[in-house]
């Protein structure tokens, strides 16, 4: 079976070193520093997987998932979106969750984080 391709966009070199050595074991890491470069990216690499963070300059990650979203091949790409907003903002989270994300606060519990990964991972065969 190939490695799955997970991307991680964060514009946070330390926190994108942390989740990349954390998801290491579950396929081939690439990295994009923000939303624009991870656009970018996922055209040339097509990953079977997303996480993002919310909050990043030049392209944000909300605006990365509409955008994804409007472009029926990447409709049914599994997103998982980490912001420290998700707890005290509800519309934020109904937004998300409409575009099909899994939305995970910062901080993050690893072995959550490692759960849904699995989880979507795995529903894209």
């Amino acid at each position: 079976m190939d490695k799955k391709r997970i991307l991680i966009v964060e514009d946070d070199a330390d926190i994108r070193f942390m989740l990349a050595m954390i998801l290491g074991s579950q396929g081939a890491i690439l990295e994009a520093g923000d939303g624009q470069e991870a656009l970018r990216m996922i055209e040339s690499s097509a990953p079977d997987l997303l996480i993002t963070d919310r909050t990043m300059p030049v392209l944000d990650g909300e605006e990365l998932v509409i955008r994804l979203r409007q472009q029926v091949k990447w409709q049914k790409l599994p997103i998982i979106m980490l912001s420290g907003d998700f707890a005290a903002n509800t519309e934020l989270r109904r937004r998300m969750l409409e575009l099909k994300v899994s939305c995970l606060c910062k901080p993050c519990n690893n072995a959550v984080l490692l759960e849904t990964v699995i989880r979507l991972l795995l529903s894209v065969g």
